[in-house]
């Protein structure tokens, strides 16, 4: 093997290796937000109806 396709191996395999990385820790994120984000809808959702249905509370 050439100089040059080793180094190419190497950053192929370094830029795929950090792909990977980025990707598990985009999809690692995500697994953690996506609930926070439904719970947050969820709360406000439930905020509004009670408004709605309640009126106002005391302020």
């Amino acid at each position: 093997m050439s100089k040059s396709k080793l180094s190419k191996l190497i950053f192929f395999l370094g830029g795929a290796s950090l792909l990977a990385v980025l990707l598990g820790g985009a999809f690692g994120i995500a697994a953690i937000a996506v609930p926070g984000i439904w719970g947050v809808f969820i709360c406000i959702g439930v905020l509004v109806i009670k408004e709605r249905v309640f009126g106002p509370g005391e302020e």
